[in-house]
């Protein structure tokens, strides 16, 4: 069976970091990005101007869904965006 984030891959289309919007998803989704290889965090808006820092919303294990700043490219899942293809 797929796991959720590779199997993302087929409803999401790639977006330019640039054209991300709220709602927008950032992670790494299809082949390869089984268990512990795959994730990916709901866009909530960019800190700076420069657009190296992010909000997100997503699941923190027991803490449910937090929203927490992360930096551009900083780790494996944080380098390319996704927009869902029914918007």
């Amino acid at each position: 069976t797929q796991s959720r984030s590779s199997a993302a891959s087929d409803v999401y289309k790639r977006q330019a970091k640039e054209d991300l919007q709220p709602g927008d998803i950032i992670g790494n989704l299809g082949p390869g990005s089984a268990g512990a290889a795959g994730h990916v965090v709901i866009f909530d808006g960019w800190v700076d101007d420069a657009k190296t820092q992010f909000r997100t919303l997503e699941q923190n294990g027991g803490y449910g869904a937090v929203s927490l700043t992360h930096t551009w490219g900083n780790a494996f899942w944080s380098q390319q965006a996704y927009r869902y293809n029914g918007f």
